[in-house]
């Protein structure tokens, strides 16, 4: 929506300021962490690290948006170009800061450096958010099995008797629970102190 009618004149004022905006508060986050893992990318491709920090820091915020200049700042200095300034829409100029120091002439092949850092970025933040998930995938499980006691209504649910539960960090199977059940409810003279029925049922499991 920002791209398609996000200009600012009479024809798209108020309808393209909503999207704008709203892509503005939607990317606020993302466009920063993805800054700082292009700038590790590039120390991973061997391109110049120190400089693509240097100008993020510097010009990050030479945009009219809050964050398109976040990542364009990191591969201006990566790359050692300025990028950004002056830019024609619908035939008006508008004068506009660049991003970046002229260290080179801009040149065909930095769209392939561009590219290369695009698909390192891409791969650094899969990692993360895998370190993410696995972190709270086990924080999770953690909190499961400090929940689990011997025995007893774990589950709160009417009907459900639950025996050594915590044996399995999962919870009992949905079999045993079953054939306990059964069993529970063909012994005659409960307690059983030897559960022979009982152990006869989940034999057959």
């Amino acid at each position: 929506m920002d791209s398609m009618v996000g200009y600012k004149n009479e024809k798209y004022q108020y309808f393209g300021t909503a999207a704008a905006k709203l892509d503005d508060v939607v990317n606020f986050l993302p466009a920063r962490i993805s800054a700082w893992l292009m700038t590790a990318a590039s120390a991973l491709l061997n391109m110049d690290a120190k400089q693509a920090k240097k100008i993020f820091l510097r010009d990050r915020f030479k945009h009219s948006s809050p964050n398109s200049a976040q990542t364009e700042s990191v591969m201006a200095g990566a790359l050692n170009i300025q990028l950004a300034g002056n830019a024609w829409y619908f035939g008006t100029l508008h004068e506009k800061p660049t991003i970046g120091d002229p260290i080179r002439a801009v040149e065909p092949q930095d769209i392939v450096r561009a590219n290369r850092l695009l698909y390192m970025t891409a791969i650094l933040a899969v990692v993360l958010c895998g370190i993410v998930r696995a972190a709270s995938f086990m924080d999770h499980r953690r909190c499961r099995m400090r929940e689990q006691i011997h025995g007893g209504d774990v589950y709160r649910h009417p009907g459900v008797l639950d025996f050594s539960s915590n044996m399995n960090p999962l919870g009992t199977p949905d079999a045993v629970l079953k054939a306990a059940q059964e069993g529970v409810g063909k012994i005659e003279n409960y307690p059983d102190v030897r559960q022979s029925r009982l152990k006869s049922r989940l034999i057959c499991l």
